[in-house]
Protein backbone atom coordinates (compact mmCIF):
# COMPACT_ATOMS: atom_id res chain seq x y z
CA UNK A 1 0.00 0.00 0.00
CA UNK A 2 1.69 3.38 -1.25
CA UNK A 3 5.03 1.78 -2.72
CA UNK A 4 5.71 3.51 -6.07
CA UNK A 5 5.95 0.26 -8.26
CA UNK A 6 5.26 -0.27 -11.86
CA UNK A 7 5.00 -3.72 -11.82
CA UNK A 8 2.03 -5.66 -11.57
CA UNK A 9 0.67 -6.49 -8.00
CA UNK A 10 -0.80 -9.71 -7.02
CA UNK A 11 -4.75 -9.72 -6.52
CA UNK A 12 -3.70 -9.58 -3.04
CA UNK A 13 -1.86 -6.68 -2.85
CA UNK A 14 -2.24 -3.78 -0.88
CA UNK A 15 -0.50 -1.27 -2.80
CA UNK A 16 -2.94 -2.34 -6.39
CA UNK A 17 -6.03 -0.63 -3.77
CA UNK A 18 -4.93 2.61 -3.91
CA UNK A 19 -4.79 3.70 -7.70
CA UNK A 20 -7.97 5.75 -8.85
CA UNK A 21 -7.03 9.61 -9.92
CA UNK A 22 -7.87 11.87 -6.79
CA UNK A 23 -10.27 14.38 -7.33
CA UNK A 24 -8.59 17.82 -7.27
CA UNK A 25 -9.86 20.26 -4.94
CA UNK A 26 -11.70 22.87 -6.20
CA UNK A 27 -10.97 26.25 -4.31
CA UNK A 28 -13.94 28.20 -5.06
CA UNK A 29 -15.91 25.54 -3.47
CA UNK A 30 -13.42 25.52 -0.34
CA UNK A 31 -13.79 29.46 -0.15
CA UNK A 32 -17.98 28.88 -0.34
CA UNK A 33 -17.86 26.57 2.40
CA UNK A 34 -16.18 28.72 4.41
CA UNK A 35 -17.24 31.55 3.80
CA UNK A 36 -21.02 30.15 4.92
CA UNK A 37 -20.29 28.48 7.44
CA UNK A 38 -18.49 31.62 9.22
CA UNK A 39 -21.51 33.29 7.93
CA UNK A 40 -24.09 31.72 9.40
CA UNK A 41 -22.27 31.66 13.65
CA UNK A 42 -21.28 35.33 12.77
CA UNK A 43 -24.33 36.30 15.11
CA UNK A 44 -22.91 33.87 17.22
CA UNK A 45 -19.77 36.16 18.31
CA UNK A 46 -21.74 38.61 20.75
CA UNK A 47 -23.26 35.52 22.57
CA UNK A 48 -22.03 35.57 26.43
CA UNK A 49 -20.57 32.24 28.11
CA UNK A 50 -23.15 30.30 29.30
CA UNK A 51 -23.38 26.87 31.40
CA UNK A 52 -20.65 25.17 32.25
CA UNK A 53 -18.69 27.96 30.59
CA UNK A 54 -19.22 29.37 33.87
CA UNK A 55 -16.76 26.64 35.31
CA UNK A 56 -14.34 25.90 33.21
CA UNK A 57 -13.38 29.56 31.72
CA UNK A 58 -15.33 31.90 33.77
CA UNK A 59 -14.42 30.69 37.19
CA UNK A 60 -12.02 28.60 36.28
CA UNK A 61 -8.46 30.32 37.51
CA UNK A 62 -6.34 27.47 36.20
CA UNK A 63 -6.65 29.06 32.13
CA UNK A 64 -5.47 32.91 33.55
CA UNK A 65 -1.75 31.80 33.10
CA UNK A 66 -0.04 30.17 30.27
CA UNK A 67 2.59 29.23 32.69
CA UNK A 68 -0.54 26.45 33.66
CA UNK A 69 -0.70 24.60 30.30
CA UNK A 70 1.67 21.72 31.41
CA UNK A 71 -0.38 21.28 33.92
CA UNK A 72 -3.31 20.49 31.86
CA UNK A 73 -0.80 17.56 30.01
CA UNK A 74 0.32 16.45 33.18
CA UNK A 75 -2.64 16.08 35.57
CA UNK A 76 -6.04 14.99 34.88
CA UNK A 77 -7.55 18.23 35.48
CA UNK A 78 -10.40 20.63 33.69
CA UNK A 79 -10.63 23.23 36.65
CA UNK A 80 -10.54 23.97 40.17
CA UNK A 81 -14.54 24.21 40.27
CA UNK A 82 -15.79 21.88 42.93
CA UNK A 83 -18.62 20.83 40.10
CA UNK A 84 -19.07 17.15 39.82
CA UNK A 85 -17.59 15.64 36.50
CA UNK A 86 -15.56 18.72 35.95
CA UNK A 87 -12.42 18.77 37.76
CA UNK A 88 -10.93 15.69 37.02
CA UNK A 89 -10.95 15.55 33.21
CA UNK A 90 -7.99 15.21 30.97
CA UNK A 91 -8.92 17.24 28.25
CA UNK A 92 -5.20 19.26 27.65
CA UNK A 93 -5.22 20.49 24.49
CA UNK A 94 -8.85 22.23 25.03
CA UNK A 95 -7.47 23.49 28.20
CA UNK A 96 -4.67 24.57 26.40
CA UNK A 97 -6.91 26.62 23.87
CA UNK A 98 -8.58 28.45 26.84
CA UNK A 99 -5.55 29.63 28.63
CA UNK A 100 -4.22 31.04 25.38
CA UNK A 101 -7.63 32.82 24.82
CA UNK A 102 -7.87 33.97 27.98
CA UNK A 103 -4.07 35.43 27.62
CA UNK A 104 -5.30 37.48 24.84
CA UNK A 105 -8.71 38.62 25.27
CA UNK A 106 -9.25 37.81 29.22
CA UNK A 107 -12.64 36.99 29.81
CA UNK A 108 -14.35 38.64 26.35
CA UNK A 109 -16.42 36.43 24.82
CA UNK A 110 -15.97 36.92 21.70
CA UNK A 111 -12.50 35.88 21.07
CA UNK A 112 -13.57 32.01 22.24
CA UNK A 113 -16.57 32.46 20.30
CA UNK A 114 -14.04 33.20 17.27
CA UNK A 115 -12.30 30.16 17.40
CA UNK A 116 -15.34 28.30 17.68
CA UNK A 117 -16.61 29.83 14.59
CA UNK A 118 -13.40 29.04 12.86
CA UNK A 119 -12.67 25.70 13.73
CA UNK A 120 -16.09 24.79 12.66
CA UNK A 121 -15.96 26.31 9.11
CA UNK A 122 -12.36 24.70 8.87
CA UNK A 123 -13.83 21.44 9.89
CA UNK A 124 -16.62 21.51 7.02
CA UNK A 125 -13.49 22.51 4.68
CA UNK A 126 -11.58 19.59 5.83
CA UNK A 127 -15.68 17.22 5.10
CA UNK A 128 -15.09 18.15 1.76
CA UNK A 129 -11.49 17.23 1.40
CA UNK A 130 -12.38 13.80 3.44
CA UNK A 131 -14.84 13.30 0.70
CA UNK A 132 -13.00 13.67 -2.53
CA UNK A 133 -10.18 11.50 -0.73
CA UNK A 134 -12.96 8.76 0.00
CA UNK A 135 -13.95 9.23 -3.95
CA UNK A 136 -10.05 8.74 -4.97
CA UNK A 137 -9.08 5.46 -3.47
CA UNK A 138 -9.61 2.52 -3.75
CA UNK A 139 -8.32 -0.03 -6.88
CA UNK A 140 -10.50 0.36 -9.98
CA UNK A 141 -12.84 3.12 -8.96
CA UNK A 142 -14.48 1.42 -5.81
CA UNK A 143 -14.71 4.73 -3.74
CA UNK A 144 -16.66 6.06 -6.32
CA UNK A 145 -18.73 2.89 -6.94
CA UNK A 146 -22.25 4.08 -8.02
CA UNK A 147 -20.88 7.65 -8.58
CA UNK A 148 -20.23 9.50 -12.27
CA UNK A 149 -17.55 11.46 -12.07
CA UNK A 150 -18.99 14.52 -12.59
CA UNK A 151 -21.10 14.22 -9.50
CA UNK A 152 -18.33 13.71 -7.15
CA UNK A 153 -17.30 17.67 -6.87
CA UNK A 154 -21.13 18.53 -6.25
CA UNK A 155 -21.63 15.45 -3.32
CA UNK A 156 -18.44 16.78 -1.93
CA UNK A 157 -19.73 20.56 -1.76
CA UNK A 158 -23.05 19.75 -0.93
CA UNK A 159 -22.12 17.34 2.17
CA UNK A 160 -19.97 19.73 3.73
CA UNK A 161 -22.62 22.64 3.10
CA UNK A 162 -25.19 21.25 5.08
CA UNK A 163 -23.12 20.01 7.75
CA UNK A 164 -21.34 23.58 7.66
CA UNK A 165 -25.01 25.12 8.30
CA UNK A 166 -26.64 22.29 10.02
CA UNK A 167 -28.90 23.29 13.11
CA UNK A 168 -27.92 20.29 14.88
CA UNK A 169 -24.28 21.00 14.74
CA UNK A 170 -25.00 24.50 16.71
CA UNK A 171 -25.04 23.19 20.24
CA UNK A 172 -21.23 22.21 19.43
CA UNK A 173 -20.28 25.97 17.92
CA UNK A 174 -22.00 27.81 20.08
CA UNK A 175 -21.42 25.99 23.58
CA UNK A 176 -17.73 27.43 24.17
CA UNK A 177 -17.13 24.26 26.27
CA UNK A 178 -18.06 21.95 23.22
CA UNK A 179 -14.85 23.46 21.60
CA UNK A 180 -13.57 20.12 22.70
CA UNK A 181 -15.60 18.08 20.32
CA UNK A 182 -14.64 21.14 17.43
CA UNK A 183 -11.57 20.51 18.39
CA UNK A 184 -10.69 16.08 18.02
CA UNK A 185 -13.00 16.36 14.80
CA UNK A 186 -10.07 18.52 13.66
CA UNK A 187 -7.57 16.75 14.12
CA UNK A 188 -9.87 13.31 13.86
CA UNK A 189 -10.33 14.18 9.89
CA UNK A 190 -7.08 16.01 9.62
CA UNK A 191 -5.39 12.43 10.65
CA UNK A 192 -7.54 10.30 8.39
CA UNK A 193 -6.83 12.50 5.33
CA UNK A 194 -3.38 12.09 6.17
CA UNK A 195 -3.48 8.59 6.25
CA UNK A 196 -5.19 8.19 2.67
CA UNK A 197 -2.72 10.46 1.30
CA UNK A 198 0.04 8.12 3.03
CA UNK A 199 -1.82 4.96 1.51
CA UNK A 200 -1.12 6.84 -1.57
CA UNK A 201 2.40 7.45 -1.54
CA UNK A 202 3.86 5.54 0.83
CA UNK A 203 5.81 7.83 3.17
CA UNK A 204 6.41 7.38 6.73
CA UNK A 205 5.84 11.13 7.66
CA UNK A 206 2.77 11.12 6.65
CA UNK A 207 1.86 8.33 8.70
CA UNK A 208 3.80 10.19 11.33
CA UNK A 209 2.19 13.20 10.98
CA UNK A 210 -1.19 11.37 11.28
CA UNK A 211 -0.66 9.79 14.38
CA UNK A 212 0.56 12.66 15.86
CA UNK A 213 -2.82 14.38 14.32
CA UNK A 214 -4.72 11.45 15.99
CA UNK A 215 -2.92 12.18 19.62
CA UNK A 216 -3.80 15.17 19.15
CA UNK A 217 -7.99 14.83 18.82
CA UNK A 218 -7.63 12.23 21.93
CA UNK A 219 -5.94 15.19 23.23
CA UNK A 220 -9.04 17.45 22.95
CA UNK A 221 -11.77 15.14 23.83
CA UNK A 222 -12.49 11.07 24.23
CA UNK A 223 -14.60 10.12 21.00
CA UNK A 224 -11.55 10.54 18.92
CA UNK A 225 -10.52 6.87 20.89
CA UNK A 226 -12.78 5.49 17.91
CA UNK A 227 -10.04 7.05 15.19
CA UNK A 228 -8.67 3.71 14.69
CA UNK A 229 -12.06 2.00 13.80
CA UNK A 230 -12.56 4.69 11.27
CA UNK A 231 -9.64 4.04 9.31
CA UNK A 232 -10.50 -0.14 9.34
CA UNK A 233 -13.67 0.80 8.18
CA UNK A 234 -12.54 2.45 5.54
CA UNK A 235 -9.87 0.02 4.76
CA UNK A 236 -12.52 -2.81 4.91
CA UNK A 237 -14.58 -1.17 2.62
CA UNK A 238 -12.54 0.85 -0.15
CA UNK A 239 -9.09 0.06 0.38
CA UNK A 240 -8.92 -4.06 0.67
CA UNK A 241 -12.34 -4.44 -0.61
CA UNK A 242 -13.43 -6.89 1.27
CA UNK A 243 -10.65 -9.05 0.78
CA UNK A 244 -10.19 -10.95 3.84
CA UNK A 245 -6.11 -11.83 3.18
CA UNK A 246 -5.87 -7.77 2.15
CA UNK A 247 -6.86 -6.68 4.89
CA UNK A 248 -5.46 -9.12 7.33
CA UNK A 249 -1.86 -8.03 5.92
CA UNK A 250 -3.17 -4.15 5.96
CA UNK A 251 -4.10 -4.57 9.93
CA UNK A 252 -0.46 -6.06 10.88
CA UNK A 253 1.10 -3.49 8.47
CA UNK A 254 -0.26 -0.47 8.62
CA UNK A 255 -3.14 -0.38 11.55
CA UNK A 256 -1.37 -1.30 14.48
CA UNK A 257 0.55 2.00 15.11
CA UNK A 258 -2.88 3.78 15.63
CA UNK A 259 -4.25 1.02 17.89
CA UNK A 260 -1.24 1.21 19.58
CA UNK A 261 -1.89 4.80 20.05
CA UNK A 262 -5.48 4.51 21.31
CA UNK A 263 -4.07 1.54 24.04
CA UNK A 264 -1.67 4.28 25.31
CA UNK A 265 -4.08 6.51 25.66
CA UNK A 266 -6.75 3.90 27.69
CA UNK A 267 -4.03 2.72 29.82
CA UNK A 268 -2.58 6.48 30.83
CA UNK A 269 -6.58 7.38 31.37
CA UNK A 270 -6.68 4.34 33.33
CA UNK A 271 -4.16 4.86 35.64
CA UNK A 272 -4.47 8.65 35.59
CA UNK A 273 -7.97 8.08 37.23
CA UNK A 274 -8.85 5.04 37.52
CA UNK A 275 -11.69 4.82 34.49
CA UNK A 276 -12.30 5.03 31.66
CA UNK A 277 -15.19 7.51 30.82
CA UNK A 278 -15.75 11.00 29.56
CA UNK A 279 -14.29 11.48 33.06
CA UNK A 280 -13.06 9.78 36.28
CA UNK A 281 -16.54 10.77 38.13
CA UNK A 282 -19.23 8.71 38.45
CA UNK A 283 -21.31 8.64 35.19
CA UNK A 284 -24.93 7.34 34.70
CA UNK A 285 -26.61 5.60 37.61
CA UNK A 286 -28.68 3.14 35.10
CA UNK A 287 -27.81 0.10 34.46
CA UNK A 288 -25.76 -0.93 31.16
CA UNK A 289 -28.80 -2.91 29.95
CA UNK A 290 -30.77 0.10 30.29
CA UNK A 291 -28.70 2.87 29.19
CA UNK A 292 -27.91 0.78 26.16
CA UNK A 293 -31.78 -0.08 25.28
CA UNK A 294 -32.26 3.65 25.91
CA UNK A 295 -29.72 4.34 23.33
CA UNK A 296 -31.52 2.75 21.11
CA UNK A 297 -33.87 5.32 21.32
CA UNK A 298 -31.55 8.39 21.10
CA UNK A 299 -29.79 7.13 18.22
CA UNK A 300 -33.35 7.06 16.40
CA UNK A 301 -33.73 10.67 17.31
CA UNK A 302 -30.79 11.62 16.47
CA UNK A 303 -31.20 10.12 13.06
CA UNK A 304 -34.65 12.05 13.07
CA UNK A 305 -33.19 15.14 13.94
CA UNK A 306 -30.63 15.21 11.31
CA UNK A 307 -33.35 14.68 8.95
CA UNK A 308 -35.80 17.57 10.08
CA UNK A 309 -34.00 19.17 12.84
CA UNK A 310 -36.88 20.76 14.66
CA UNK A 311 -37.37 20.83 18.60
CA UNK A 312 -33.56 21.30 19.06
CA UNK A 313 -32.73 21.71 22.74
CA UNK A 314 -29.28 21.80 24.87
CA UNK A 315 -31.32 19.73 27.76
CA UNK A 316 -33.08 16.34 26.11
CA UNK A 317 -35.72 15.03 28.64
CA UNK A 318 -35.18 11.12 27.70
CA UNK A 319 -36.88 8.96 29.84
CA UNK A 320 -35.16 5.79 30.71
CA UNK A 321 -36.09 2.10 28.97
CA UNK A 322 -36.86 -0.62 31.13
CA UNK A 323 -37.41 -3.38 28.58
CA UNK A 324 -36.74 -4.27 24.94
CA UNK A 325 -40.56 -4.75 24.63
CA UNK A 326 -41.14 -0.62 25.06
CA UNK A 327 -42.89 -0.19 21.81
CA UNK A 328 -40.14 2.94 21.35
CA UNK A 329 -37.28 0.42 21.99
CA UNK A 330 -38.94 -2.02 19.81
CA UNK A 331 -39.43 0.58 17.04
CA UNK A 332 -35.85 1.83 17.16
CA UNK A 333 -34.65 -1.10 16.80
CA UNK A 334 -36.55 -1.87 13.20
CA UNK A 335 -35.30 1.15 12.10
CA UNK A 336 -31.64 1.19 13.26
CA UNK A 337 -32.00 -2.84 11.58
CA UNK A 338 -32.97 -1.39 8.39
CA UNK A 339 -30.62 1.27 8.12
CA UNK A 340 -27.71 -1.47 8.59
CA UNK A 341 -30.03 -3.67 6.10
CA UNK A 342 -29.81 -0.76 3.63
CA UNK A 343 -25.54 -0.30 4.71
CA UNK A 344 -25.58 -4.02 3.65
CA UNK A 345 -27.56 -3.71 0.61
CA UNK A 346 -25.15 -0.93 -0.93
CA UNK A 347 -22.10 -2.95 -0.47
CA UNK A 348 -21.99 -3.89 -4.60
CA UNK A 349 -24.15 -0.59 -5.46
CA UNK A 350 -23.09 2.26 -3.61
CA UNK A 351 -19.82 1.27 -1.47
CA UNK A 352 -19.24 4.83 -0.35
CA UNK A 353 -22.93 5.37 0.98
CA UNK A 354 -22.62 2.29 2.72
CA UNK A 355 -19.34 2.82 4.56
CA UNK A 356 -20.62 6.14 5.83
CA UNK A 357 -23.95 4.97 7.04
CA UNK A 358 -21.75 2.33 9.22
CA UNK A 359 -19.56 5.52 10.31
CA UNK A 360 -22.87 6.95 12.02
CA UNK A 361 -23.01 4.23 14.13
CA UNK A 362 -19.39 3.24 15.30
CA UNK A 363 -18.69 6.93 15.82
CA UNK A 364 -21.26 6.60 18.67
CA UNK A 365 -19.78 3.74 20.31
CA UNK A 366 -18.02 6.07 23.01
CA UNK A 367 -21.17 7.73 24.14
CA UNK A 368 -24.53 5.52 22.98
CA UNK A 369 -23.46 1.92 23.55
CA UNK A 370 -22.83 0.09 27.68
CA UNK A 371 -20.85 2.82 29.26
CA UNK A 372 -23.41 4.97 30.83
CA UNK A 373 -23.01 8.49 30.85
CA UNK A 374 -24.34 11.03 33.20
CA UNK A 375 -26.52 12.75 30.43
CA UNK A 376 -28.01 10.30 28.25
CA UNK A 377 -28.31 12.44 25.26
CA UNK A 378 -26.60 15.52 23.89
CA UNK A 379 -27.03 17.45 20.65
CA UNK A 380 -22.82 18.14 20.13
CA UNK A 381 -22.36 14.25 20.36
CA UNK A 382 -23.80 13.82 16.90
CA UNK A 383 -21.17 16.53 15.62
CA UNK A 384 -18.68 13.51 14.13
CA UNK A 385 -21.76 11.00 13.28
CA UNK A 386 -23.19 13.05 11.74
CA UNK A 387 -20.73 14.00 9.04
CA UNK A 388 -21.48 10.19 7.44
CA UNK A 389 -25.13 10.12 7.53
CA UNK A 390 -25.64 13.59 5.91
CA UNK A 391 -22.77 12.49 3.37
CA UNK A 392 -24.63 9.14 2.51
CA UNK A 393 -27.88 10.67 2.06
CA UNK A 394 -26.49 13.46 -0.24
CA UNK A 395 -24.36 10.82 -2.18
CA UNK A 396 -28.00 8.37 -2.34
CA UNK A 397 -29.76 11.47 -3.61
CA UNK A 398 -27.13 11.87 -6.51
CA UNK A 399 -27.36 8.26 -6.99
CA UNK A 400 -30.80 7.45 -7.41
CA UNK A 401 -32.04 10.98 -8.89
CA UNK A 402 -33.07 10.29 -12.58
CA UNK A 403 -30.62 11.78 -15.04
CA UNK A 404 -33.13 14.54 -16.59
CA UNK A 405 -33.55 15.76 -12.75
CA UNK A 406 -30.01 15.47 -11.47
CA UNK A 407 -28.44 18.16 -13.40
CA UNK A 408 -30.63 21.29 -12.61
CA UNK A 409 -33.51 19.87 -9.83
CA UNK A 410 -31.69 18.06 -7.62
CA UNK A 411 -28.45 21.38 -7.24
CA UNK A 412 -31.82 23.62 -6.70
CA UNK A 413 -33.05 21.25 -3.98
CA UNK A 414 -30.02 20.99 -2.05
CA UNK A 415 -29.39 24.49 -2.59
CA UNK A 416 -32.51 25.29 -1.09
CA UNK A 417 -32.21 22.88 2.24
CA UNK A 418 -29.00 24.83 2.27
CA UNK A 419 -30.72 28.28 2.77
CA UNK A 420 -33.28 26.88 4.76
CA UNK A 421 -30.61 25.35 7.63
CA UNK A 422 -28.48 28.35 7.10
CA UNK A 423 -31.78 30.49 8.59
CA UNK A 424 -32.64 27.93 11.24
CA UNK A 425 -28.77 27.86 12.64
CA UNK A 426 -28.60 31.75 12.56
CA UNK A 427 -31.86 32.27 14.65
CA UNK A 428 -30.87 29.03 16.70
CA UNK A 429 -27.22 31.33 17.63
CA UNK A 430 -30.02 33.84 19.52
CA UNK A 431 -31.11 30.80 21.72
CA UNK A 432 -27.23 30.42 22.67
CA UNK A 433 -26.76 34.19 23.98
CA UNK A 434 -27.25 33.69 27.77
CA UNK A 435 -28.09 31.64 29.83
CA UNK A 436 -31.84 33.07 30.81
CA UNK A 437 -32.54 32.47 26.71
CA UNK A 438 -30.63 29.19 26.63
CA UNK A 439 -32.80 27.77 29.61
CA UNK A 440 -35.83 29.67 28.19
CA UNK A 441 -36.02 27.94 25.24
CA UNK A 442 -35.03 24.57 27.73
CA UNK A 443 -38.29 25.02 28.98
CA UNK A 444 -40.55 25.42 25.21
CA UNK A 445 -38.84 22.06 24.19
CA UNK A 446 -38.80 20.46 27.15
CA UNK A 447 -41.07 21.36 29.59
CA UNK A 448 -40.64 18.39 32.09
CA UNK A 449 -37.10 19.40 32.69
CA UNK A 450 -36.40 20.08 36.40
CA UNK A 451 -33.53 20.87 35.58
CA UNK A 452 -34.39 23.77 33.05
CA UNK A 453 -36.51 25.35 35.46
CA UNK A 454 -34.13 25.55 38.35
CA UNK A 455 -31.72 27.17 36.16
CA UNK A 456 -34.14 29.62 34.44
CA UNK A 457 -35.08 30.78 38.02
CA UNK A 458 -31.09 30.88 38.77
CA UNK A 459 -30.42 33.06 35.81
Amino acid sequence: MGQKNKKKYKKSSPSRRVITPLPAVKWFHVVIIFILAFAVYSNSLNSRFVYDDQDTIVDNRLIRKTGNIPVFFKKPVITDSSTPGLQNGYRPLTMSSFAINYAFGKLDARGYHLVNVVIHAVNAVLVYALLLMLFGIGSGGIGSMGIKDEDRWGIALFASLVFAVHPLNSEAVNYTWQRSVLLAVLFYIASIILFMFYCRKGSKSLLLISLASGFLALLSKEIAITLPLAIMLIDWYLISGFNREVFKRNIRKYHMPYMFLAGIYLLVRFLGQGAIREFSSPGGKESVYNYFITQLRVIVKYIGLILFPGGLSSEHHVIVSKSITEAGVFFSIIVIGFALYAAKKLNKSSRTASMLIMWFFIMLIPTSTILPLRIIMNEHRVYLPGIGLIAAIIILAYRFTPEKLKKKALPVVLFIIVIVFSMITYARNKVWKNDAALWTDVINNEWKSSKAYNNRGIF
